[in-house]
């Protein structure tokens, strides 16, 4: 058997526990992955011993053999997925869009665009408009700032974090 086989393997049995709780899938991954996992590591440590370093399979056994704890965890909590797939997707804008970020030449330009791009994702997670959230983040922060003391106004701002009920439903997507 070769690597892809233990992968497929295990993405096969994610498929097929997939609508199971987190509880369901947390006890199926211990039954049915983690002897594929066993199966996987053993492999890799065998090949290890004869494949040459410098190959490409050198290296992905030696990744995967470095990773593994980080490769298992999923075995940990029916909550984690297998893969890495929702992250990937939440970076793509950023890593097509590197070309713009040249005005990102000092330490406040990349800050200020981390700020932003952080404000946008969060706003997306919880099913917002990100401009319609911006608009309505940045005006009404001008009244946030002016409420007083530190503590009102870490008050007055947490009304206008994206997960808050009090967003109103200008900010939202429209359900389908």
């Amino acid at each position: 058997m070769n690597g892809v086989k233990f992968c497929n393997k295990l993405f096969d049995i994610e498929h097929r526990i997939k609508k199971c709780s987190d509880e369901e899938r947390f006890l199926k991954r211990l039954e049915l992955s983690k002897p594929v996992l066993d199966d996987f590591f053993a492999w890799a440590s065998e090949m290890s011993k004869v494949a040459l370093d410098k190959t490409r399979l050198g290296k992905a056994i030696t990744y995967t053999l470095n990773q593994w704890d980080n490769l298992t965890r999923f075995l940990e909590d029916g909550r984690l997925e297998i893969h890495n797939n929702a992250s990937e997707q939440a970076i793509r804008p950023f890593t097509i869009a590197r070309k713009n970020f040249m005005f990102c030449d000092t330490v406040n330009g990349a800050r200020a665009s981390a700020i932003t791009f952080s404000i946008i994702e969060t706003a997306k997670a919880n099913g917002l408009n990100p401009l319609a959230y911006l608009t309505f983040l940045l005006d009404q922060m001008r009244f946030a700032l002016r409420a007083g003391p530190p503590e009102l106004v870490e008050e007055a701002i947490s009304h206008l974090l994206p997960w808050s009920p009090d967003i109103p439903d200008s900010c939202k997507f429209k359900k389908k």
